[in-house]
């Protein structure tokens, strides 16, 4: 219950900090390099975690936070020849893919400035399952309340985010859950 209502980044600014790769297309490779660094991808020689990205010759090989395995963007000039997904451990390609999305880490503090409630990124026809919806209403009560305290207590040292940036209220998840069509399941008391 207590990660539910952490916020999240926003879907402009989510959307705004993607990179969208399309086989085929026209792609300067020196702009998508600056563009990872602009997101804080760090440059290395092999790519083996989220976060990563290798440039060689015309080949780009990049870790999305997004996804289990990194892909490796071939071009010819600046089109995008291929696309890959591969095994970053022995290099050997998993699939071909026609596009990809390479999402940048969204808790940098330099792309999530602008939060929301994960509930603002489901459709509105959602049905949400709900178990113990007491017992989770009072952990959030909980856990907003001693985020609220070690703010109060660590403001002065260093310069944090205050808890309603972070979290959303329990009492505004609950009010937000009412937009969707919900299915409690309770235990009998």
């Amino acid at each position: 219950p207590e990660a539910i209502v952490e916020k999240v980044i926003t879907r402009k600014k989510l959307e705004k900090n993607t990179i969208q790769i399309n086989t085929g297309e026209e792609v300067d490779l020196n702009l998508v390099n600056e563009l990872l660094i602009e997101l804080e991808f760090e440059k290395v020689d092999f790519v083996y975690q989220p976060g990563q990205f290798a440039v060689r010759g015309g080949i780009l090989d990049v870790f999305s936070f997004s996804n289990e395995n990194p892909y490796r963007i071939e071009f010819f000039g600046d089109e995008v020849e291929s696309i890959r997904e591969f095994n970053s451990s022995d290099q050997l390609s998993i699939q071909t893919l026609e596009s990809v999305k390479i999402i940048p880490n969204i808790n940098h503090k330099n792309i999530q400035t602008e939060r929301c409630s994960f509930l603002d990124h489901l459709p509105s026809n959602l049905f949400l399952w709900i178990q113990e919806l007491k017992y989770s209403e009072k952990n959030m009560e909980k856990g907003f309340e001693q985020a609220k305290e070690i703010f109060n207590k660590k403001k002065e040292e260093f310069e944090h985010i205050s808890p309603i940036e972070l979290y959303l209220a329990p009492v505004d998840f609950l009010s937000q859950i009412n937009n969707f069509k919900t299915i409690e399941i309770a235990q009998d008391s």
